[in-house]
Parts: structure tokens; C-alpha cells; sequence
């Protein structure tokens, strides 16, 4: 399944606001890794 087609579904079936949603998430967990590493903490995924 293509990047466009896999996008699509997902839209299809969960609508374009979740999809916005999954993409910051995406950008964010590696920013959270590196905070929890300056930290010197454990990370725990939160949803």
C-alpha cells in the first residue's frame, strides 16, 4: 500500500483531523526522547 493510499483509508476511516493528530505525535516523540534525556528520566508514553 502506497504513502497516498494508506492516507486515504485512514482518512476514510477516522477522518483528517485524527490523521493531523498522528502526524504531530510522530514529531513529537522524538523531541520528548531527547527532553527526557537532558532530564536524565525515564519516558513514559502517555495517550
Amino acid at each position: 500500500m502506497s504513502d497516498g493510499s494508506l492516507k486515504e483509508e485512514f482518512i476514510k476511516y477516522f477522518g483528517e483531523s485524527k490523521w493531523n493528530e498522528e502526524e504531530m505525535i510522530g514529531k513529537l516523540i522524538p523531541l520528548t526522547f531527547d527532553v527526557c534525556d537532558i532530564l536524565c528520566i525515564d519516558y513514559i508514553p502517555l495517550y
